[in-house]
C-alpha cells in the first residue's frame, strides 16, 4: 500500500544545506560546507562548529560530526557527550534524546541524562534503523530496506516502550514534529505526512 503524498507551496529560501531541523520555534542546520547555522529573521546565522547533523527540540542543540562522535550545546559552546558514537541523532521526544550508529543500532538518552551535570547514559534499544525520530505520542523510524515502524509508550524515563509496530510505505528519512505530525521522504523524494 503506498502513501499518498501531497503538495506544499515551497518558495527557496537562500542557503544551502546538506540537513536541516526545525522545533521549538527555532530551525538548524549543516551546510554543505559542514558549518552549522541558525535562522534568525530571515537570514542564516553561523554558529560554532563543524557537523554532518543537528537536531533541536524540548531536550535543546545537540550534534553529530563525522567520526560520530555526539555534542551538546550549552553556555555558548559544543560540549562532547561521551558514550556512544552516533550517525544521526533527534531531539524531539519529551526531553529525551535518541539515535542510531553506522551499524544501524539504536540509541536512548533518557531525559535526566540529557541535563549536562548530569552523567550520560545511553540505552540500547531492540532493532536496527537508519534513520530515528520521536515526539509526543511516540517514535517513528527506517531501516535499510525503507520499511517504517513505530513504537509507542515511550516515556521521559523510559526510552522503550511498547514493540515495534510495521506501518505500511516506504521511506529514507523520517521526523516527528512537537505537535506530534510525522514527515518523510522517499527515495524519489517525494515528501509525506502522516
Amino acid at each position: 500500500m503506498a502513501i499518498p503524498h501531497f503538495s506544499l507551496n515551497c518558495v527557496p529560501f537562500p542557503g544551502l544545506f546538506n540537513q536541516l531541523d526545525a522545533s521549538v520555534g527555532m530551525v538548524y542546520g549543516v551546510g554543505t560546507d559542514g558549518k552549522v547555522y541558525t535562522l534568525q529573521s530571515e537570514a542564516w546565522e553561523q554558529i560554532p562548529g563543524d557537523l554532518s547533523h543537528v537536531t533541536i527540540g524540548p531536550a535543546g542543540l545537540w550534534g553529530v560530526c563525522q567520526n560520530s562522535s555526539i555534542f551538546k550545546y550549552w553556555n555558548n559552546t559544543w560540549n562532547e557527550v561521551k558514550g556512544e558514537l552516533l550517525k544521526q541523532i533527534d531531539a524531539g521526544g519529551p526531553t529525551f534524546v535518541v539515535g542510531v550508529s553506522a551499524s544501524d543500532n539504536i540509541f536512548c538518552l533518557p531525559a535526566m541524562a540529557t541535563i549536562p551535570s548530569n552523567p550520560v547514559g545511553f540505552t540500547l534499544l531492540d532493532g536496527a534503523l537508519v534513520y530515528y525520530s520521536c515526539g509526543p505520542m511516540g517514535c517513528w523510524g527506517v531501516n535499510r530496506y525503507d520499511s517504517i515502524f513505530f513504537r509507542n509508550d515511550i516515556t521521559r524515563s523510559s526510552c522503550k516502550g511498547t514493540t515495534w509496530q510495521q506501518i505500511p510505505g516506504s521511506l529514507v528519512m523520517i521526523e516527528v514534529s512537537t505537535d506530534g505530525a510525522v514527515y518523510g521522504v522517499n527515495r524519489q523524494g517525494y515528501l509525506y505526512c502522516r
